[in-house]
């Protein structure tokens, strides 16, 4: 529940962030320390989401037991090798 509250807050904020965006955008001059602060705000967020998000996730899995966790790695595996064009490869 925190997060979907986290998350309602965070897209009013995103539509916020990008309609100052358009507006720097629009102007003229180009004003580069205005969109500079309004991306390191955006990045700043993200950040802070998926921080909340990693959080959240961390104490699902400590609460599991090693059985269920087991089970969920095998998922998560499974989906990995259904999908392996999405996997990063370093060349």
């Amino acid at each position: 529940r925190e997060l979907r509250a986290a998350g309602s807050d965070r897209r009013g904020a995103q539509r916020r962030d990008l309609q100052d965006l358009l507006d720097v955008l629009r102007a003229d001059p180009f004003d580069r320390a205005a969109a500079d602060a309004v991306m390191r705000r955006q990045g700043e967020a993200r950040a802070g989401f998926e921080t909340r998000l990693r959080a959240a996730l961390l104490d699902k899995l400590e609460a599991l037991p090693p059985e269920e966790r087991a089970l969920y790695a095998e998922r998560l595996s499974h989906a990995m090798d259904r999908h392996p064009h999405k996997r990063s490869h370093k060349d």
